[in-house]
């Protein structure tokens, strides 16, 4: 990996474009890189563009278009967001992208200026040698991606779709996967579903240290032990006082974390009736989400008095356990203690799970949440919650 992270530092301003939603997640925590290639999705005027642009301007690459380390004539200013966004690059992507200027490995494939910079680069040292005026949209797109997106770098391409058959497109897929097995990274803004929904053995479709966090209660009149459940759940009812903004707050309070209701993946709502006394049965509809974290325990502040800790466990190890292929797996638990907090290494047993959660009969709730994140870091989207 080059770019691992990119983030808007501070409070967002409000603003275009900082008051786009996709903007708006790179605030706080802002976005990760995890792959050798990454697409951004979205609708018309989302965001995608702005935010490859403003890397390329965060990365040293000209946002119009082109090489990095190459002093164009045409430079524009930078960017509102490219000025504030926060690039976060690896001793490989700082050589890379930030080291002598000759030596520099960066381009940005920008459809709407790719003619324009051709009729000044084309037969130049470091660029391609056909005439692109010579060829069809298509046939030049190739001249230019086959001689500037090679090898180790950080590649960065807007719509390169744009004048591609079907058939191109898969080449071009073909030229991605080739770039990441060759320790390239490429960040593209698509609308092609063929690009969007394609996959390569070097694009992972589960980081291979995936990992999910379920929570301890303190029930009422007891230490701090009890059952284990699950930290997806923003119980929001459907009492009219309940609101958007108070399930995310619930969020914050129990484990300490900044979330905004955009980072999270919702999955479903699912109906229930709590017993609050014996003559007295309430019904609510719970609606349940996903919080995608690249946090590890340690980072979690936990704030809430009401959570007694935290349990990590592996991923696949979770679905194994609640499917009933295991009845133990390895944990790692975050305790609330007299003296502060505490981290142990021990084990998740079936019979600290809340027994209604895994009951065949019912809903499966923990399996269903379980596979829905797998599922999510597969790169699904939609039906992650069956």
């Amino acid at each position: 990996m080059l770019l691992t992270r990119i983030r808007v530092p501070g409070r967002a301003r409000d603003e275009w474009p900082f008051i786009l939603p996709a903007v708006r997640m790179l605030s706080g925590r802002g976005l990760r890189f995890t792959a050798g290639v990454t697409f951004f999705i979205g609708e018309n005027g989302s965001g995608k563009s702005t935010i490859v642009e403003a890397i390329a301007d965060a990365c040293g690459i000209n946002a119009e278009g082109g090489k990095a380390g190459t002093k164009y004539a045409s430079r524009g200013p930078t960017t509102m967001l490219g000025e504030v966004l926060d690039a976060e690059l690896t001793v490989a992507g700082f050589r890379l992208l930030d080291g002598p200027r000759l030596k520099r490995r960066g381009f940005f494939f920008r459809v709407e200026t790719l003619f324009n910079l051709a009729q000044n680069v084309s037969g130049r040292y470091g660029f391609w040698e056909d005439d692109l005026t010579e060829q069809s949209h298509g046939e030049g797109f190739f001249t230019v991606l086959d001689r500037m997106v090679s090898g180790p770098g950080l590649y960065l391409m807007d719509e390169p779709e744009a004048a591609l058959s079907f058939s191109s497109c898969l080449q071009l897929m073909g030229l991605m996967d080739r770039v990441a097995r060759q320790g390239g990274q490429i960040v593209c803004a698509t609308h092609s579903p063929i690009l969007g929904i394609g996959r390569s053995p070097a694009w992972p479709s589960t980081p291979p240290a995936a990992r999910c966090f379920c929570r301890r209660s303190r029930p009422a009149g007891t230490p701090s032990t009890g059952r284990t459940m699950p930290t997806s759940r923003w119980a929001a009812t459907t009492k009219p006082e309940r609101s958007v903004p108070d399930g995310v707050r619930e969020v914050r309070e129990e484990l300490g974390l900044d979330i905004a209701y955009w980072e999270l993946q919702p999955l479903g709502i699912r109906q229930t009736a709590v017993t609050l006394d014996p003559g007295w049965v309430e019904r609510e509809f719970q609606y349940w989400h996903l919080l995608p974290l690249d946090a590890s325990l340690e980072e979690i502040p936990l704030d809430d008095s009401e959570v007694s800790g935290l349990v990590q466990i592996d991923l696949s190890d979770a679905i194994a356990l609640a499917g009933g292929d295991r009845v133990k797996v390895a944990a790692r638990y975050l305790l609330r203690t007299e003296e502060g907090r505490e981290y142990v290494d021990g084990t998740l047993s079936r019979d600290k799970l809340i027994p209604g959660y895994l009951d065949t009969d019912g809903d499966q709730l923990y399996l269903r949440l379980f596979i829905a994140a797998h599922r999510y870091l597969g790169g699904e989207r939609t039906h992650l919650f069956w």
